[in-house]
């Protein structure tokens, strides 16, 4: 273990060194008063004396819902998932523990790549998975500030390793704790849920011809659907609806362009080139020869495993090129 060991050494004296030391952005601002505001009145409430005139003008813009009109606060408009989790580190006892939210979890992450890598293919595998994600560049760039994307890539990633655990040893335990932690991933950030539909197919298949374990598939849903509940408890007290959110024309998203197109897909997106021409650039630019690597991997790996890695790339991906802001 000690190549894993020096690996990781080496990734958090980096990543701890760069975690920037002031919050620069306004999205970023967003995460860190939202939780700032959980932790100490219990909700992601943001007062100004002006907030009824000029306030939606030079507030956060991701404080834009009005529970309560009159009341003098704005509310956080998006997913609750990672305001919770800087909400914890601000009952910390440390100078500034939000800021080494991100770093921390995403070195997390790459511990449970590497997990996922070796469980599936062996030790090098997932050796060589987490070192690439390591220094890949956006990676590194979303690690050492205050945003959700890597969160989420970890809860995500955490919630795999425990779900397939479970299903090797029929733990319903294991097995909520897993669906528990995907379910989280998507209160972090909505589109992680994509990540089920690769991962249950690559479940069934692994099991097919034995004993399913229903001890451990009872318990994923059972910790998903606590998830569910929880994240669809909350959209529909803060929006209205349990299928509402803060992606809609009335918290300032454009309604004059569709949030998923084909036109954001084959370039005529707000971005100014096509979806697929930067999900490709973004990809290149992180792994270059790497990608060319990984697709051959896909094709010549197990169906199952190729149907969970080469499924959530392409999931992913696709959906990314259609999305209003492809970048993201």
């Amino acid at each position: 273990m000690t190549a894993p060991r020096n690996a990781l050494a080496l990734a958090t004296a980096l990543y701890v060194h760069y975690t920037n030391p002031i919050v620069r952005w306004n999205d970023t601002a967003g995460y860190v008063y939202a939780g700032k505001r959980i932790a100490e009145i219990g909700r992601p409430a943001y007062f100004n004396a002006n907030n009824a005139s000029i306030g939606p003008y030079f507030t956060f813009r991701s404080f834009l819902l009005q529970l309560q009109p009159g009341d003098g606060n704005t509310y956080w408009t998006y997913a609750i998932g990672f305001p919770l989790v800087l909400a914890a580190s601000f009952l910390l006892p440390l100078p500034n523990a939000h800021l080494f939210v991100t770093p921390v979890l995403s070195l997390v992450g790459l511990v449970f790549l590497f997990t996922l890598g070796r469980m599936l293919f062996g030790r090098w595998v997932g050796l060589m998975a987490a070192g690439l994600l390591a220094f890949s560049f956006d990676y590194w760039a979303f690690s050492t500030e205050p945003w959700s994307d890597v969160p989420a890539v970890t809860f995500t990633l955490a919630g795999m390793v425990f779900a397939i655990a479970a299903t090797r040893r029929n733990s319903g335990l294991g097995g909520a704790l897993g669906g528990a932690l995907l379910g989280f991933a998507g209160l972090i950030r909505y589109p992680a849920v994509l990540a089920l539909a690769p991962l249950a197919v690559y479940l069934l298949i692994i099991t097919r011809g034995k004993t399913r374990p229903w001890r451990a598939f009872g318990g994923a849903l059972a910790g998903l659907g606590l998830m569910a509940a929880l994240g669809l408890g909350y959209q529909a007290a803060a929006f209205g609806g349990v299928l509402s959110t803060g992606y809609s024309a009335n918290y300032g998203w454009v309604p004059w362009w569709p949030m998923f197109s084909w036109a954001n897909f084959i370039g005529n997106s707000p971005a100014g080139r096509g979806g697929y021409q930067l999900v490709l650039s973004s990809l290149w630019s992180n792994v270059q020869i790497g990608l060319i690597f990984a697709i051959i991997g896909v094709l010549i790996m197990p169906r199952a495993e190729a149907i969970l890695i080469g499924g959530n790339i392409l999931i992913f991906c696709l959906f990314h090129a259609a999305f209003l802001w492809p970048v993201s």
